[in-house]
């Protein structure tokens, strides 16, 4: 962690081991070699962490729209800012602009990228979003989720609120991580984020919703399950249909970091928040370990297909799979209760392990109306930890 400026977390897989991971850069390099060559492209030559995707859909100014924006967290200089890139996967991605703030020294993490379907408060649809978690190396400063916004395609950006904020530094009352954002069925711009300063909880999953933006209700509990020892985190949210929602998130502590998925009909009402959740698991058998994301596919027919991807694929019997960091999981039913099967990921990082780089919380975006998917995934090169892109088509059902 002291490499990076960035705040980076890692929960470790019990068993895992300098020998496994030795076993497993070997592996990879005799036995996957030729997956690495594969057409998938760097983002930039710099350290780059924790990537989001959009594609730009809901601008009044039509010529804002179609466009892909990446976001990552890039160390520089020894602080931390959010570098913005935009492009596509044709003609390849250029910086359209930075969020910079002071307050990133004291330490950046985790952030999300979303925007606006419609109109919250005084903000526009097509506003773009920004929020990450500020604070986590000071020794002062209590850690907050702050977000920012653009209205001019990610080139310019302006600090809007917090939509959550310790009650202390995070050596004393605990961090807070990874947000992410959807707007409920209301209208309510609804934030999720983990929740480390919570009593009786090591880690737990928080929602809170603002009407405007800027002024935020108290947390409610999404995930927190009973056992004090989980630590549920990282949720993604898609929205699958006016009247359903679907999540994943990780749980570790309990559960060695499997990924898990919930549903909502409404974006707020998640069920009970003691239940850990469904696990994601396909019909091998094989589950995903850390920072799992999802999107949807929607299907020329009008159908929806959900697909999810982990950092590390995992068989059944607990064994690191010779798959791992190589694939995707596929669903076709409404809400990911039906049985997944797999897909050969866009990038591929057969080296992928319990560490804040290598195939760590990929993006996934589709493209070119549901027959290709860009995913966004992060691999050591050089000993840099750098940002990849690639497609890949979507298999027949």
């Amino acid at each position: 962690m002291g490499r990076q400026p960035a705040i980076l977390r890692s929960n470790a897989r019990p068993g895992f081991t300098v020998c496994t991971l030795l076993a497993m850069v070997l592996v990879s390099f005799f036995s996957f070699g030729k997956a690495l060559a594969q057409s998938d492209t760097p983002l930039s030559e710099s350290t780059a962490l924790y990537a989001r995707v959009v594609r730009t859909a809901h601008s009044p100014d039509h010529a804002r729209n179609d466009r892909i924006i990446i976001s990552v967290t890039a160390p520089h200089g020894g602080e931390s800012e959010e570098d913005l890139y935009s492009g596509d996967v044709r003609t390849g991605f250029h910086l359209a602009g930075s969020i910079k703030d002071a307050s990133f020294k004291e330490g950046l993490c985790c952030g999300t990228l979303y925007e606006l379907p419609q109109k919250v408060g005084a903000l526009e649809a097509g506003t773009l979003l920004w929020a990450g978690s500020i604070g986590g190396t000071s020794k002062t400063v209590a850690m907050h989720i702050g977000i920012y916004s653009s209205t001019d395609g990610a080139a310019s950006w302006h600090y809007l609120s917090d939509c959550a904020v310790a009650r202390g530094p995070r050596a004393s009352a605990g961090g807070l991580w990874e947000p992410e954002f959807t707007i409920a069925s209301d209208g309510a711009l609804v934030c999720f984020y983990s929740d480390e300063t919570q009593p009786h909880h090591s880690q737990l999953l928080n929602q809170v919703r603002s009407y405007d933006g800027v002024h935020w209700s108290a947390p409610e509990h999404t995930v927190a399950v009973v056992d004090p020892a989980a630590r549920p985190g990282m949720p993604v949210v898609t929205r699958l249909k006016p009247n359903l929602y679907f999540m994943t998130y990780e749980v570790c502590g309990t559960a060695g970091c499997s990924a898990f998925s919930r549903t909502s009909t409404d974006g707020w009402n998640w069920g009970d928040a003691a239940d850990a959740g469904r696990k994601i698991v396909s019909q091998t058998g094989q589950y995903f370990e850390h920072a799992p994301t999802n999107t949807k596919i929607v299907l020329s027919d009008g159908k929806t297909e959900l697909v999810a991807v982990g950092q590390m694929l995992i068989e059944a019997d607990g064994s690191i799979s010779k798959q791992n960091g190589q694939v995707l999981f596929l669903n076709d039913t409404a809400d990911g209760s039906g049985p997944w099967r797999t897909m050969k990921a866009p990038v591929a990082v057969p080296e992928a392990y319990d560490n804040y780089c290598p195939n760590y919380s990929s993006p996934l975006l589709p493209l070119q109306h549901g027959q290709q998917i860009l995913e966004v995934a992060s691999r050591y090169a050089d000993k840099v930890c750098r940002m990849y892109y690639g497609t890949g088509a979507m298999p027949a059902r």
